[in-house]
């Protein structure tokens, strides 16, 4: 893929780019962000890409009057959706 990356500041409201010789006969994406903008796309990606360790995270929701219960969770559950009633 041919790319161009051209940083410039916009002074008016139309833009000239020169060079594209190689585009000729192609259908190109042209795609304008503020640099501004780019910095918080960066700096989001960043925190994106952080391993978070979530063992442990959900243990005070526990209950223990339900731990008996996990034990037969799926018999319970099939022969409420398939017993002959």
């Amino acid at each position: 893929m041919d790319t161009i990356k051209i940083k410039k500041k916009i002074n008016s409201s139309s833009l000239t780019i020169s060079n594209l010789d190689k585009f000729k006969g192609k259908v190109v994406e042209i795609i304008i962000i503020a640099e501004q903008e780019l910095l918080v796309e960066k700096s989001l990606s960043k925190r994106r890409s952080k391993t978070i360790n979530v063992a442990g995270i959900l243990e005070r929701y526990k209950d223990p009057l339900k731990k008996a219960k996990e034990a037969i969770a799926w018999e319970l559950a099939v022969k409420g959706k398939y017993a002959n009633s």
